[in-house]
């Protein structure tokens, strides 16, 4: 996502809105920081629906 608001809208998508509060996630820095972290977090969400959920 480009910002910050763009990754609460995500989160709060996942079921996951307190990750936009979270310090490790809060700020794009941070996001880049926990990269690994989050993109491990992320895809473990999306597998949990089928594409046409999404």
């Amino acid at each position: 996502v480009g910002n910050d608001g763009q990754f609460a809208a995500l989160a709060a998508l996942l079921g996951e809105s307190g990750w936009a509060q979270d310090p490790d996630f809060a700020t794009n820095a941070a996001r880049v920081r926990q990269r690994h972290r989050l993109n491990a977090l992320i895809a473990e969400r999306l597998l949990a629906r089928s594409s046409a959920e999404w």
